[in-house]
């Protein structure tokens, strides 16, 4: 268990899931409109 691993995981996580809420909320908008 090594806290940078952990880190790394935590930080690629959170970028994976603002790219994928961004594609949604890019995707959402010209539905929208």
């Amino acid at each position: 268990m090594e806290p940078s691993t952990q880190n790394v995981a935590i930080v690629g996580g959170g970028l994976a899931s603002m790219a994928m809420a961004l594609e949604l909320h890019n995707i959402s908008i010209p539905s929208g409109l």
